[in-house]
């Protein structure tokens, strides 16, 4: 019965526990993932603030940008320059740009399309969305058949003009027709009428890296 005891005794103190032994208490599987998990917590906390950071600093910028674009729009004569959401939008009345039915940039215009190239060349993270407008009175000639034909060649040949400028970049021009359906008055009186009819030159927000553009509903 005495050597059973001894036994028993002997073989208790030959296993341990691996718990205690195999892993140092700073070493141990358990503690590991913990550590991990956390510090891969704190770097995803750290990416989303710099994330966050990098938005507010590029609002701000966007907002001076647009700031700084209305005070030198204001100087240029004939242009009405509104801050649109984070676009600058410069109108254009029809009778300084063309005469009636016309796409012919007059060249009475070209001062005023000058100082706007200059201006779009001074904010190069811009692009230029170069719009045309019509009133609801058809056209039916046949040069323009439609409203469509006139409002997207006088937004053409205004981009035409305006790419002139040899330090500016072209690959930041867009030439857009919307014909009769962005009125900004209603189509009347010869007045409403007037202002209905006129070219925007719209200065874009940064596209950034994606290199999309966001437009507004009604421009």
């Amino acid at each position: 019965m005495l050597i059973i005891v001894a036994l028993t005794i002997t073989g208790c103190a030959r296993f341990e526990s691996p718990a205690e032994t195999d892993y140092p208490f700073e070493d141990s599987p358990f503690i590991t993932r913990t550590i991990r998990a956390e510090e891969a917590r704190e770097a995803e906390e750290e990416a989303e603030d710099e994330v966050i950071e990098r938005a507010v600093e590029e609002e701000t910028a966007v907002v001076d940008d647009a700031d700084e674009i209305m005070e030198a729009a204001d100087k240029i004569t004939a242009v009405e320059a509104e801050i649109k959401g984070e676009n600058v939008v410069l109108t254009i009345q029809e009778s300084i740009l063309f005469e009636t039915l016309s796409a012919e940039v007059k060249r009475t215009a070209h001062p005023v399309l000058d100082e706007i190239a200059k201006l779009i060349q001074e904010f190069p993270d811009r692009m230029a969305l170069v719009a045309g407008h019509a009133d609801d009175r058809p056209t039916r000639t046949e040069q323009f058949p439609s409203n469509w034909d006139l409002s997207a060649q006088r937004a053409v040949n205004v981009v035409k003009y305006i790419r002139h400028l040899p330090e500016l970049d072209r690959s930041r021009l867009i030439a857009a027709g919307f014909s009769r359906f962005h009125p900004v008055a209603p189509n009347d009186t010869p007045e409403n009428r007037r202002l209905n009819r006129r070219v925007e030159i719209i200065l874009l927000p940064p596209w950034g890296d994606t290199k999309e553009i966001s437009l507004p509903e009604k421009l």
